[in-house]
């Protein structure tokens, strides 16, 4: 008797447990269904967020003011200005596919996430460009008590910060992802490209050209060279002695202060480059005509003013940036493949167009 009655209770206690470990995962569901938002809510908060003015320092300027949709998320500015007009010193590179790169930042090796970059534009300081504080919760929650916003955060939690906004903010970049350029309907022999744009299709993947080599990854459905880095020294400028890179801006090694990264800048997407002029990391190069003599000279001379130097000469410029010598024909079937990068089609999806404009 004693015996049937100790195994009783161990039963007891055993479903017991399974019980309140039950309750305990249904309760914990609840909460975190209460107090975080869905993927898709997440996205149209990010949506609102990433267009919305009032989300720098004097109600003027949002993501969106620099990474204009129909540019490709580009402007079309040598670099941009900030909330009170102090002038960026990067060039506004696209947002498009992004969330397929590993690292976010033209020249910054310890930003490796959207989140992380979201931080310059909103509380950076030298320039500002937004210019929010990211101590200050009361001014974001007035933002976010706006109607546009509250079927959204209804079931969110109370602990409204800027984690949560730049969460919310990388949602909505993630789907930036657009893939169906004129190439890539190539690539699914949807349709044909002209013999000018295959022309220059062959002329960008020869090896002898190293275009490939550079820009390869998912943008061309090719990996990228092992032996080269994320960022790299093209031979823009040569500046004195100490091989400064002009402008002030040395690159990767004003951040780890490393002598060989001097001048060493993201190689960028090329998908919708057609729209996104103009280029490099300072915007001095104004049509994709300047961006291949560059190349076919293996680098750029400055003869006058504070960036003068030979950039061809820059020690730290990659080897394989040499002259490529493409004949005038050979960079303009070159140019007509690069268009077939272009996809727009997203336009017509309202997730990309302004939320607070009728």
């Amino acid at each position: 008797m004693q015996l049937c009655t100790l195994i009783m209770k161990r039963i007891f206690i055993f479903f017991g447990g399974i019980v309140l470990l039950v309750f305990i995962c249904i309760l914990a569901s609840s909460f975190q269904r209460k107090n975080n938002l869905s993927k898709t809510q997440q996205i149209e908060l990010g949506h609102l967020l990433f267009f919305d003015t009032r989300l720098s320092i004097n109600n003027t300027t949002s993501c969106a003011t620099c990474h204009i949709p129909k540019f490709a998320f580009a402007d079309t500015f040598a670099t941009p200005k900030g909330a009170f007009g102090d002038v960026v010193k990067r060039n506004t590179p696209t947002l498009i596919n992004l969330s397929d790169n590993k690292l976010f930042n033209w020249a910054h090796p310890n930003i490796t996430s959207l989140q992380q970059q979201s931080s310059i534009p909103l509380f950076g300081k030298s320039p500002v460009e937004m210019g929010m504080d990211s101590g200050n919760v009361n001014q974001l929650e007035f933002i976010l008590s706006d109607k546009k916003y509250s079927s959204i955060l209804k079931n969110a939690s109370q602990s409204i910060n800027w984690e949560f906004v730049k969460n919310a903010i990388a949602a909505y970049v993630k789907t930036f992802k657009f893939y169906n350029s004129k190439y890539d309907k190539y690539l699914s022999k949807k349709i044909q490209l002209s013999l000018a744009e295959k022309r220059g299709m062959d002329i960008f993947f020869n090896d002898g050209n190293k275009c490939i080599r550079c820009h390869g990854g998912k943008d061309f459905d090719a990996p990228k060279n092992p032996d080269m880095y994320i960022y790299q020294n093209i031979g823009l400028y040569n500046v004195g002695e100490k091989h400064n890179y002009g402008n002030n801006d040395n690159g990767a090694f004003d951040v780890n202060n490393d002598t060989t990264d001097i001048g060493r800048f993201k190689i960028p997407s090329l998908r919708n480059i057609a729209i996104t002029a103009p280029y490099f990391h300072d915007g001095t190069a104004k049509s994709l005509d300047e961006v291949i003599q560059h190349y076919n000279n293996g680098g750029r001379v400055t003869n006058v003013g504070k960036n003068k130097g030979d950039g061809r000469e820059h020690p730290n410029k990659h080897p394989m940036i040499g002259a490529i010598e493409l004949s005038p024909n050979e960079a303009t079937f070159l140019i007509s493949f690069l268009k077939t990068l272009t996809d727009t089609s997203y336009l017509k999806n309202k997730l990309y167009q302004n939320p607070f404009k009728n």
